[in-house]
């Protein structure tokens, strides 16, 4: 599966979508827990930036359960390889985590659908297998009620 059009473009659409179901909430019942999270709705004035990121060391294997030091945290993941891939999981993270992985090598990366090489709870169920071609990404969030990391589409 190939995603159409810029890897920008296709994120940028992919959070204004989520953008505009937040505001349709009230801001005003938005409560902040003891750990400065909020809980409900959030209106963000300028859009969203995601600044957390991290470019782990080139692949150079298929990646079987693929967790690069700072994945915990990070909310984009810059993966390059000296070839052809495949990933067959990522670290499972808290639920509702979301995560950009963008392909910024020369080489394909695919991402392989409920592959038994990983753990259960860091497999992709994606549908199919997906390849992200140099320069192209794909927005996965982690759905901690099935333990698997699931594709977000537009």
């Amino acid at each position: 599966m190939n995603f159409p059009g810029a890897p920008l473009t296709y994120v940028r659409d992919v959070w204004q979508g989520i953008l505009n179901e937040i505001k349709r909430e009230d801001f005003r019942n938005a409560k902040r827990d003891t750990a400065n999270r909020y809980g409900g709705a959030q209106e963000f004035g300028s859009g969203v930036r995601l600044t957390a990121v991290i470019s782990p060391p080139q692949i150079a294997a298929d990646q079987n359960d693929y967790g690069p030091a700072g994945m915990a945290t990070a909310t984009v993941m810059r993966i390059s390889s000296d070839a052809a891939r495949n990933v067959t999981g990522l670290l499972a993270l808290s639920s509702g985590a979301l995560l950009l992985l963008m392909n910024t090598g020369s080489f394909g990366i695919t991402l392989k659908n409920e592959s038994a090489s990983s753990s259960a709870a860091n497999r992709f169920a994606i549908g199919a297998d997906v390849l992200l071609a140099a320069g192209r990404g794909a927005l996965l969030w982690y759905d901690g009620v099935s333990s698997r990391w699931r594709l977000v589409q537009p």
